[in-house]
């Protein structure tokens, strides 16, 4: 079963699931999309027993969403 969502509240539970089993997609600026687990990263990044809610919000885990300006319109 594969379930996604943007609710990162999800991440504030430490054993709701499982760091091998939560997967990050990043897109890059030439339109490619990166796919990685949570598992992947060292412990530079994460250490054990870290808070995944903190390490998201702090972008050691990448995949932060790049809304631009919610004032302007690009063309």
């Amino acid at each position: 079963m594969l379930i996604t969502t943007h609710n990162i509240s999800l991440l504030t539970e430490p054993d709701f699931i499982r760091k091998d089993a939560l997967w990050f997609t990043e897109k890059g600026d030439n339109g490619e999309v990166s796919l990685y687990s949570a598992a992947d990263f060292d412990s530079s990044a994460l250490r054990k027993g870290a808070s995944l809610i903190n390490a998201y919000k702090s972008g050691r885990l990448g995949a932060k969403p790049n809304l631009g300006s919610p004032y302007f319109i690009q063309h």
